[in-house]
């Protein structure tokens, strides 16, 4: 079971260097989107790490797809998608590796990821930064227990909707039925492992949920922190917001949540309007970028019905 391992950086400094030792033994490479800070001369710094420098920044996205391409023509069975700030513990990729020899049907494996500081030292307690996705009937995606105190109630190895980008395994197979756009590259950044997720339950690729894989994650972003995140963040997860549902939400099979998700737009436009203005070219570009979002759903090969696929939405955000 060969595992390679790809990491896109941006200004990322603060903890690539730390992140990078916990890989030792992992074929990896990282791609760097035009960093302006000493990230791709720290990289450099590590013989045994591939680097790969973009000449602008082309996003969470296109970079993965990048590295992605990489880890197939070296032969990889999979590939561990891994943010910067994010950090295997011992055993956890080989454990990762186990859990795909015995289910070789899988499309992507998500590990068990708890809280970290910038300084890459786990928190204390330990909190949960995700335990698997989830995604409600507003047509929103969160992280499984995000913000818990971890006490063993996400311990239970099970089948999920999705897995966050900051630590994810997608096999060999499924990359090569997903083609050469893993990660929606119109997405950018946030939102794309949301999008992947949904593909992947109507393509018929099962997301495993494996809690004896620990990683450790920096959690910058999350919806309480939103007024004091980045304007361009923001714009993205608003425009990002429409391009999930106009290329995954059915009629057919999500009919139900049809009420609760536009009660949803409503209530993000008027907070556009009226608190965010920010974020208004968001919406521009997300009613321009519709017609090829939709030629976009029209190829997705869907081995599943929409009533399956559906049965993931769920009421509530509670556990």
């Amino acid at each position: 079971m060969r595992i390679l391992c790809h990491i896109v950086t941006w200004n990322s400094a603060d903890q690539i260097s730390r992140s990078l030792p916990y890989l030792q033994g992992v074929k990896t490479r990282v791609t760097d989107n035009a960093s302006t800070d000493n990230t791709a001369e720290l990289v450099s710094q590590f013989s045994d790490v591939e680097l790969i420098r973009n000449s602008e920044n082309l996003g969470f996205s296109a970079a993965h797809n990048q590295g992605i391409q990489w880890a197939l023509k070296e032969g990889a069975d999979a590939v561990l998608i891994l943010n910067p700030d994010a950090f295997p513990t011992p055993g956890a990729i080989q454990k990762l590796a186990e859990t795909l020899k015995e289910n070789p049907k899988i499309g992507a494996i998500t590990p068990k990821i708890l809280r970290c500081d910038g300084a890459l030292q786990p928190l204390t307690p330990p909190i949960i930064d995700a335990a698997g996705m989830y995604i409600t009937t507003e047509f929103r995606h969160f992280d499984r227990g995000s913000g818990e105190t971890d006490t063993g109630q996400y311990d239970t190895p099970e089948f999920v909707f999705g897995g966050t980008g900051a630590a994810l395994l997608l096999t060999r197979e499924c990359l090569h039925d997903l083609a050469k756009e893993v990660f929606d590259e119109d997405f950018f950044a946030y939102r794309e492992d949301a999008d992947l997720s949904f593909r992947l339950q109507t393509m018929g690729w099962p997301v495993f949920y494996q809690p004896e894989a620990l990683f450790y994650h920096v959690r910058r972003v999350v919806p309480e922190n939103r007024r004091a995140l980045p304007a361009k963040l923001n714009a993205l997860s608003v425009r990002n917001r429409f391009l999930l549902q106009w290329k995954n939400l059915s009629l057919q099979g999500h009919f139900r949540a049809l009420p609760r998700t536009l009660f949803r737009n409503m209530v993000v436009i008027s907070g556009v309007i009226l608190q965010e203005r920010s974020s208004l070219p968001a919406l521009l570009e997300a009613l321009a970028l519709l017609p090829k979002m939709l030629r976009k759903r029209a190829v997705i090969p869907r081995r599943v019905s929409p009533g399956t696929a559906g049965r993931w939405l769920r009421q509530t955000t509670e556990r």
